[in-house]
């Protein structure tokens, strides 16, 4: 969605606008505030769905899913367009085939993908989570090797060698606004390490041992495919501390307790292990609202680390380190459009700080 209330959708839609020469499938389309198509801005299309769509702080789109070609030009199965839909040269991304269920633009444009990708196709090695530099190649300190199962059987290969059904997992991520990564899905195991639907991991990758340990999402058995289930398809960070986990799974383990009446939703205390996030005063923030200009208010020898803004989706949309004992900080966020949003600070001790505010222009 655009600060104007228009919108901007991927999937696979028949458009028909002979008028405007606009007749067929297309996978990216514009639509006004008021649900209508936007005529100033042509449709755009590839040989598939597109069924993951990202923007970036720049308006250029990174775009992913069964499409190959991208209006009659070969590309990977992640790629990037300007902010008009056309594709953009500069990026090549380092997985050459796969789907990515999850994109992350960081702060400094690099790019968090999850899914299930291979570098090459004919490449033996499956990749499931990965950090890519800005132009699409990897990113090589990041833990880009993580070994995701599906399930700890061995069903018949697919969709194709040497992809067992054990490895075909997409899962997806969230990255916390202490920057750590929840890597959520339907999956068994990380790195040999039962992992049931929730895994922490610290900001390069690297398996985390707590908050989440062995416990995780319920398994029940799917009638219709036959075989185990369960799956955490999103996470939330709510600004008061508590995270909201939802997907399809039976009961829940935190690894302390076993609660077999938790369904589709669940919420859980912050992940800030030995800090209940819940119990910290809000920031003082001032003026809110604001045009841009924010002062925060912090306690006597507070020491900042990093600061960042999230938009009302848990987008990262700003950020900056800081190197502050003050008590007072002032940032100018002036570029940001109209809206809601959390400021989080970081601080060196490991607390992370949030208070609301809202931009007015």
């Amino acid at each position: 969605m655009y600060p104007d209330g228009s919108v901007v959708i991927t999937g696979s839609h028949t458009v028909n606008v002979p008028d405007s020469g606009w007749v067929g499938s297309h996978h990216m389309i514009w639509f006004n505030n008021d649900g209508t198509l936007d005529l100033t801005r042509q449709p755009r299309k590839g040989n598939g769905a597109i069924y993951t769509i990202v923007q970036q702080p720049d308006g250029k789109f990174l775009l992913s899913g069964a499409a190959t070609t991208w209006e009659g030009v070969p590309k990977p199965n992640i790629f990037r367009v300007h902010a008009n839909g056309t594709l953009d040269t500069s990026f090549t991304c380092a997985m050459g085939w796969g789907e990515a269920a999850s994109m992350t633009v960081l702060p400094d444009e690099r790019i968090l993908v999850s899914g299930l990708f291979k570098t090459e196709f004919s490449s033996p090695d499956s990749v499931h989570f990965a950090r890519l530099m800005p132009d699409g190649t990897l990113d090589t300190t990041f833990n880009n090797d993580l070994e995701v199962i599906r399930s700890p059987w061995l069903p018949p290969e697919w969709p194709n060698n040497p992809i067992h059904w054990g490895q075909f997992a997409l899962p997806n991520h969230k990255r916390l606004s202490d920057g750590r990564i929840v890597l959520h899905g339907s999956y068994y195991s990380i790195d040999g390490q039962e992992r049931q639907g929730l895994a922490m991991l610290d900001a390069d990758g690297n398996l985390l041992p707590q908050p989440f340990g062995d416990g995780g999402c319920g398994r029940y058995y799917y009638d219709g495919f036959g075989y185990l289930y369960g799956d955490i398809f999103s996470l939330l960070e709510a600004p008061d501390g508590f995270i909201y986990i939802w997907g399809a799974y039976h009961g829940y383990d935190d690894g302390t307790t076993n609660d077999p009446t938790q369904r589709f939703v669940s919420r859980l205390y912050g992940l800030d292990v030995g800090v209940r996030e819940q119990e910290l005063a809000p920031l003082q923030l001032q003026p809110n609202p604001t045009h841009g200009p924010l002062t925060v208010q912090l306690p006597a020898g507070a020491h900042v680390q990093h600061a960042e803004v999230l938009d009302a989706n848990g987008r990262t949309v700003w950020g900056k380190p800081c190197a502050a004992r003050d008590e007072q900080l002032q940032f100018d966020l002036s570029a940001l459009g109209g809206g809601a949003y959390v400021l989080c600070l970081r601080m060196y001790d490991g607390v992370v700080r949030k208070g609301r505010f809202v931009i007015v222009h």
